[in-house]
């Protein structure tokens, strides 16, 4: 059985179905009892969580973003010094901040 932890400490189940046209349907899901559970995660696809801790399973998108690039936001957005989430997209990198 696969699992993910989101931010919140929220235990997610990874799920398989098939749709009706018969191709496979995969998700993420907080009920362990629901649904056909999963071994393991098929190749290509992902967790991702939001901001709000919400998690789904989708295919791995290919990132025009460097890791290097990547690093630097990460070092400048540690020197905030406040309570953040960094959403890395295939384009972008959102940043959310607590209000204060």
């Amino acid at each position: 059985m696969i699992t993910y932890t989101n931010r919140k400490q929220q235990i997610y189940y990874l799920k398989a179905g098939v749709t009706k046209t018969g191709k496979p349907r995969y998700w993420a899901s907080m009920d362990a009892e629901k649904g056909e559970n999963v071994s393991s995660m098929p190749e290509g696809y992902e967790f991702r969580a939001t901001a709000n801790g919400l998690v789904t399973v989708g295919k791995i998108q290919a990132c025009h973003i460097h890791d290097k690039e990547l690093q630097i936001v990460q070092t400048q957005v540690d020197r905030l010094k406040c309570a953040h989430w960094t959403e890395h997209k295939p384009r972008s990198v959102i940043l959310y901040t607590a209000d204060i």
